[in-house]
């Protein structure tokens, strides 16, 4: 009797979509194994691999299998495992002796039936009658992670599956999985981590990561008026995933399907219709399998109250189903579907030809366990939203859950559209956000005033009275090096709050004013922070204006003035960010202000420190408000004195 006494424990906590193998408690093994060699020598053992009679019915399949191959190890091999994983049904009566042991291949072989070990020694003794070295192999479905890390026993696996050898190619099937294609060289297999093959005994084996396993979709709305739309849907599936949807098309109805496919579209559009049967083309020999959906919608988008717009909403639904969803308290690492390489493809295209000129939006990013992006772009009359979604791992590491949180908390940030759309069957209006909005423009107009008026009335006469002061030894009017880059610096920082802020119309449309609702938070604070952006993107416009405006005229307030706009465009942006922050958290990225506000911090230390600490500058700018030297004017009246007095 072994008694492990421990007290004072705390209930295991396991967080939604965390690994099978994640544990966060103590735990304790036992084995009668001393190493893998033992578990392996076991389960050839009690599992060995059988020679076939040539004049069972059994062995005379086997040939006649191996005459149509003629003798051609490759193409026999492909014969085996199509008619073992499609001929013999997956059902396992794993009873007794049984829940170890393998049926005799014969047995499986008349029944046609077996489980996961019946299945593997069949196809092993196939292949073994024709001289093709042919292994077992111990898997786990669901543990792909730690084994090694594990005392050797045979009850860490689940699953038999069949390692080959054919002039010193290894290879790895799954006599489990029906309906796979491609070149058998290339045949899809699951990942399992480390399995362990009766053929490398002493240790276990771990499987490539290189997997193919992707989709495709195209969704294509064809506008037209009175906000009816024709709906193209085409998917494209590879590798393992064509696997998948071929083995569903050849084990479901097609009335079941068709029903299945309309049922998802009616759910977002409850107005659509089928407009053509479902169709399919499976090119088996490279592993592709496509699908063809054709749909008529009689009544696209919903109407908006507040702006009196219909909105056509798209979501990238088929790219979050591979995203997963996670608790805010999620404890450990976070499981993935690996291998999965997903694009999802929305086209709008104008009823009326129409081009379009929306602006691109490029958006990528790459993680350890994952990567994904976002394009948005138009070609002339249509507009094309693509999302990809890649997974490179089976799981995402508990140090880089807060990056994943940070990702996709909120991730209708990064799959969610919605336009406006008008009744003869365009996307309303030349960008994403609909009509320029008369309230923002006010607002505009007014701080314009508001700061022209205070520059003009009490700024612009005023003499030097805070930072730096003229220098009144020696006067130099030529600008060094480093002042005019200064120059050339406040020149491209006032280009780029031009264009950003003109070009960007995020704030200049009706729609920035409803979008609280479609973010969840509280409109009056939303309405402040996008009050307060207006206003400082339009002080800093007029200031920095004003800036370079005293730089060319070398006026004597051109230091202190350049100093307080660098504080002042410093201050604005870290005073947004903490007020974004705090609104809408999930809206605001890490990755994406933080690198921003290091920037204009490094932007303002270098260029406020030479200011501060330049002779040039002192000596450059010196111009009065009268456009006057003073030491030039004070030169003058010490000579006009000194004629006088000669005289």
């Amino acid at each position: 009797v072994y008694t492990w006494d421990v007290t004072g424990t705390e209930k295991a906590s396991y967080s939604f979509n965390t690994p099978s193998w994640y544990t966060n408690v103590d735990y304790i093994e036992c084995s009668e194994y001393t190493n893998w060699q033992e578990v392996s020598d076991w389960i050839a053992n009690i599992n060995p691999i059988l020679p076939i009679n040539p004049n069972s019915s059994l062995g005379k399949y086997v040939d006649k299998l191996w005459k149509e191959a003629k003798g051609n190890t490759n193409a026999f091999l492909d014969a085996a495992t199509k008619f073992v994983q499609n001929d013999i049904r997956y059902m396992g009566v794993e009873v007794g002796e049984y829940s170890h042991r393998a049926n005799n291949p014969e047995k499986v072989f008349q029944q046609r039936y077996g489980d996961c070990k019946d299945k593997s020694v069949l196809l092993a003794s196939m292949l073994q009658s024709k001289g093709i070295q042919a292994y077992l192999v111990l898997a786990n479905t669901t543990v792909d992670t730690g084994l090694g890390d594990r005392l050797s026993s045979p009850l860490h696996f689940n699953h038999m599956i069949v390692e080959t050898n054919i002039d010193g190619r290894s290879q790895i099937i799954d006599p489990t999985i029906s309906n796979q294609g491609g070149d058998i060289k290339d045949r899809y297999l699951p990942y399992y981590g480390q399995v362990l093959s009766t053929s490398r005994p002493k240790e276990l084996l771990g499987l490539s990561k290189v997997a193919n396993r992707k989709i495709k979709i195209v969704e294509t709305y064809k506008m037209e008026a009175g906000y009816k739309a024709q709906l193209l849907v085409e998917t494209i599936y590879e590798g393992g995933s064509a696997d998948e949807i071929r083995n569903y098309f050849k084990s479901t109805a097609k009335n079941q399907i068709q029903k299945s496919y309309l049922d998802y579209y009616t759910r977002l559009y409850p107005k659509t219709e089928k407009k053509e049967n479902l169709r399919f083309e499976d090119n088996v020999a490279h592993n592709v399998f496509k699908v063809f959906e054709s749909y008529s919608i009689s009544e696209l988008g919903t109407l908006d109250k507040d702006s009196g717009n219909r909105i056509l909403p798209l979501y990238g639904n088929q790219v979050n189903n591979y995203i997963p969803e996670i608790e805010g308290s999620h404890l450990g690492p976070i499981s993935l579907s690996y291998p999965m390489d997903i694009n999802h493809v929305i086209k709008i295209v104008n009823a009326d030809g129409s081009s379009l000129d929306f602006p691109v939006d490029n958006m990528f990013k790459e993680r350890t366990a994952y990567s994904y992006g976002k394009h948005v772009m138009t070609n002339q009359d249509t507009l094309n939203i693509a999302y990809q979604f890649s997974i490179h791992s089976s799981y995402i590491d508990e140090k880089d859950v807060d990056a994943f949180k940070q990702d996709f908390v909120d991730r209708d940030d990064y799959l969610y559209n919605a336009f406006f759309i008008a009744e003869n069957g365009t996307l309303e209006g030349a960008d994403f956000f609909g009509s320029p909005s008369w309230l923002s423009y006010l607002i505009v107009i007014l701080t314009i005033i508001i700061t022209l008026t205070f520059i003009i009335k009490y700024y612009h006469r005023t003499s030097p009275k805070y930072l730096v002061f003229p220098q009144r030894i020696e006067y130099d009017a030529r600008m060094n090096g480093w002042t005019v880059f200064l120059g050339f610096s406040l020149v491209a920082s006032t280009i780029k709050l031009l264009y950003f802020f003109f070009s960007d119309h995020s704030l200049l449309v009706e729609s920035v004013w409803i979008a609280h609702k479609y973010l969840n938070i509280n409109g009056l604070y939303y309405s402040g922070l996008i009050v307060f952006e207006i206003f400082a993107n339009t002080v800093l416009v007029i200031l920095f204006i004003y800036t370079l405006v005293l730089y060319f005229n070398k006026r004597d307030i051109f230091p202190q003035t350049v100093l307080f706009v660098l504080i002042l465009n410093l201050s604005f942006i870290l005073l947004d960010t903490t007020f974004a922050y705090l609104l809408m958290p999930t809206q605001v990225s890490a990755q994406e202000v933080i690198p921003d506000i290091l920037r204009n911090l490094i932007f303002t230390f270098v260029w406020g420190s030479y200011v501060l600490k330049s002779e040039n500058i002192k000596n450059v700018f010196v111009n009065t408000y009268s456009g006057e030297n003073e030491e030039i004017r004070d030169m003058n009246n010490i000579e006009w004195e000194n004629i006088s007095d000669i005289k």
